[in-house]
């Protein structure tokens, strides 16, 4: 089996070889709606490690209703015809704070900046669930009904793209056919969900035209194609928001550069990311800072000695349970916590592991920076979360030993900024151990709020 980062190299070499980019409708690169997910799947065969599937529940009444008040929100919004300059696409997993929920990446960004004086808020539910209640309270409209709407239409006009654009669709399937295992289904989505995108992009296109929109934010926006493709067209200024730490190659940011596939700029977090990890141009990346890192930091109470948390990811969580609890045995004066990645439900089993060891399991629907700041250390093995840690000043620790070791999984860890457990015994030196506070700004700088309003002066290009 190859590594991530090989799978990952190789997958973006064959797509070039492959010329996989040079099929084009109005323009635009077919093989970019698809790219994601035959990438993800070529990822996978070549290295066994499955993506996190975080799908909700699907609840067929709740996404009825979610769709009927997303339809009158978007003809409210029609009819209004209000000028919006700044329309922001919010991330889908809102975090809790104190019972209010929080989107980290935009939120801040509005509360800390003159965006909040003109802006509209795009937000996507999880299988039509909306959380309440939200930090950012006005002026949102949920996505479900253009989402649903072209998903149902793209599946019924199937047979018009198929007459339209099948030599097309064709040609790029016989190209990627067998380096990526697509089969006559695959074939069949590709025409579907190339219908869909161009109904979602009409969509967002009436809107945003509309309301005058001159500027688009969004974090992920690269998974968000739909969007990118009405802005370029539309001359709109469109933005990425850094949602988490990349240090390597990955299916979302990797292969060759195409402006027209792209954001126009990047906006990092940190220092740390001014790279070409995320696909774009240095020249094309601002570091704005982590606005979120400053609203957490307001008043948050003291942290609690002698208490550490382990931090956990899907593919490792059985393997972390037992270390935790061999760890607690071992240093009974100490207390243990264990956190879950958020979209993720420990088994019986291991919830009376965790108890019969005396460790707590904490509400993972919390935000991890709030989280993270009531402990003296945390333990993991690759995660964003050690990251932000170590940007708020609490000690971080990797774990290295028992087959979990960091350089299994995407985004190489930065060894150097973090304590190595490489053994039980090692964690007594991990108590001892102390944060380089030079690195607190590396990874989440503070927020440049002048950088930032500098970015809402600029004017729209014109369209592709």
């Amino acid at each position: 089996m190859k590594s991530y980062t090989e799978a990952v190299n190789e997958c973006c070499n064959l797509e070039e070889k492959l010329s996989l980019y040079d099929i084009t409708i109005c323009g635009i690169p077919i093989w970019r709606v698809w790219r994601d997910k035959f990438r993800k799947r070529f990822v996978f065969r070549n290295t066994n490690t499955p993506p996190l599937n975080n799908h909700s529940h699907f609840d067929f009444g709740l996404l009825f209703k979610t769709y009927v008040r997303s339809f009158f929100q978007f003809c409210n919004m029609m009819v209004r015809r209000r000028r919006i300059e700044n329309v922001l696409f919010g991330f889908p997993r809102l975090e809790k704070i104190e019972g209010v929920y929080y989107d980290k990446f935009v939120d801040p960004l509005i509360q800390e900046s003159v965006l909040s004086s003109n802006y509209l808020y795009l937000e996507r539910g999880r299988s039509g669930k909306h959380y309440k209640p939200r930090a950012i309270q006005q002026h949102i409209i949920w996505t479900e009904f253009v989402n649903n709407t072209s998903s149902a239409i793209g599946f019924f006009l199937f047979p018009i793209f198929f007459l339209c654009y099948g030599r097309r669709v064709y040609t790029v399937y016989q190209k990627a056919k067998n380096d990526f295992f697509l089969s006559i289904k695959d074939y069949v989505y590709m025409h579907i969900s190339l219908g869909s995108l161009c109904i979602a992009s009409l969509g967002w296109y009436i809107l945003f035209k509309s309301i005058g929109a001159k500027r688009f934010f969004a974090p992920a926006l690269c998974l968000q194609y739909s969007f990118i493709v009405v802005c370029k067209k539309m001359g709109i200024q469109c933005y990425e928001l850094q949602h988490g730490i990349t240090t390597g190659p990955t299916t979302t940011y990797s292969g060759k550069y195409i402006p027209i596939c792209y954001p126009d700029y990047f906006l990092a977090f940190g220092e740390c990311s001014m790279n070409t990890v995320f696909g774009v141009p240095k020249e094309r990346m601002i570091n704005i800072g982590f606005a979120f890192k400053n609203f957490v930091n307001k008043g948050h109470s003291q942290k609690r000695l002698k208490t550490y948390l382990f931090l956990s990811d899907p593919e490792i969580t059985e393997e972390l349970v037992v270390i935790a609890v061999k760890i607690s045995q071992h240093y009974p004066n100490y207390n243990f916590a264990f956190r879950l990645h958020p979209q993720e439900l420990l088994p019986c089993s291991l919830q009376k592991k965790l108890l019969n060891a005396n460790i707590a399991l904490v509400d993972n629907s919390i935000n991890s920076f709030s989280c993270v700041m009531d402990y003296e250390g945390v333990i993991g093995v690759n995660t964003t979360v050690l990251y932000e840690a170590l940007s708020l000043g609490i000690k971080a620790a990797y774990i290295d030993y028992d087959d979990l070791t960091p350089d299994k999984y995407p985004n190489p860890l930065h060894k150097e900024f973090f304590y190595p457990l490489k053994s039980i015994s090692d964690f007594a030196g991990f108590t001892l151990f102390e944060v380089d506070n030079t690195a607190k700004n590396y990874w989440f700088s503070d927020f440049d709020r002048n950088t930032f309003e500098s970015i809402l002066c600029k004017q729209s290009k014109k369209g592709y």
